[in-house]
């Protein structure tokens, strides 16, 4: 019988070393599934914002198209609903900081109104602050550049 008892411990032990093997395996598989979670998270709520801008700039780009004539013309007589729409969904893709930058190259390449109406779609209380004391400090700057004041 102690023959028996002896011949089972070495199997025992090997099975033991086996599965101690598995289990560091299956800890370093889950440990690189959980690396892998967050990165994909991360993007997956990249790709929301991203669905989101869009749809907001589809929105806003149907509003303009319902608007009636005579807002529309009230713009700038020189620019056509295509020009604003296209600016209106390329500024919708932006940043704020980079928002509030095009919007002033806007403003002083297209006219104060229609940059003012693509701030005004965007619906945003921060960005239209942002922009009128961009565009202020940028105007007074342009005035005593030139002279003026």
């Amino acid at each position: 019988m102690a023959t028996k008892q002896h011949e089972t411990a070495p199997d025992v032990e090997s099975e033991i070393e086996k599965l101690k093997a598995q289990l560091e395996e299956k800890e370093k598989m889950l440990a690189t599934q959980k690396a892998e979670a967050p990165q994909e998270a991360t993007q997956q709520v990249e790709q929301k914002e991203e669905l989101e801008k869009r749809e907001q700039a589809e929105k806003a780009v149907a509003e303009i198209k319902t608007a009636p004539a005579k807002e529309q013309k009230t713009v700038s007589p020189s620019m056509t609903d295509a020009d604003l729409v296209k600016d209106l969904q390329s500024v919708m893709t932006m940043d704020k900081p980079q928002q509030v930058k095009t919007l002033i190259y806007l403003a002083f390449k297209k006219g104060v109104r229609y940059s003012f109406s693509i701030a005004k779609q965007l619906k945003d209380p921060y960005l239209l602050d942002e922009f009128h004391d961009t565009l202020v400090d940028e105007l007074y700057q342009q005035l005593l550049k030139k002279r003026k004041i």
